[in-house]
């Protein structure tokens, strides 16, 4: 035990820079207490550690990454707002058009009712695009809960994604600058 006691005593004072002074008084009027576990393992870890992952290997890696990046970025902004606005606007008719089809074809419906209910839709969307987002979560709801009491959940769950695309378009089409904010 007491050679325990001494192993103990000379790392204690071998983390310490003292003199011998010191180190006598400390090891004999100091008793030896076991050493904190979790104080040691915090003392070996560094502050600050790299993840492995997003270590880039070499400066010729990591400057090819910013290269894609930029790339992919600047296609996009380099885009004058007239492009960016006829893309947010094809974007939407190509989604109105599927809607259309999944009525007439999947649900089989009248072109004319399934088109009215795309009117229908994108004017309430228009209309209340500038208010809370619960309350288009509410819309989003009662859109699928028709289409559930009518039998057409299909076409109503279709209806509520044209609701949510027009609110989106008519946002980015706000961002552009193409259209003014009400």
């Amino acid at each position: 035990m007491s050679g325990n006691k001494q192993k103990k005593k000379q790392t204690v004072t071998a983390n310490k820079p003292q003199t011998a002074e010191a180190v006598v008084t400390e090891s004999v009027e100091t008793p030896v207490q076991e050493p904190d576990v979790k104080a040691v393992e915090d003392a070996d870890i560094p502050e600050i550690e790299e993840i492995q992952e997003f270590v880039v290997a070499s400066d010729a890696v990591r400057s090819e990454r910013k290269k894609a990046e930029r790339a992919s970025v600047s296609a996009v902004t380099t885009w004058s707002p007239g492009q960016k606005s006829a893309a947010v606007l094809v974007a939407f008719v190509v989604l109105a058009l599927v809607y259309v089809w999944i009525g007439i074809k999947i649900c089989t419906l009248n072109p004319v009712v399934v088109c009215v209910i795309l009117l229908i839709q994108v004017a309430i969307g228009v209309l209340l695009d500038q208010n809370p987002v619960w309350l288009h979560a509410c819309i989003v709801a009662a859109d699928i809960v028709a289409g559930m009491f009518v039998g057409q959940t299909w076409l109503m769950v279709a209806a509520a994604v044209v609701y949510v695309a027009a609110i989106v378009s008519l946002e980015a089409l706000q961002r552009i600058g193409m259209i003014r904010k009400s």
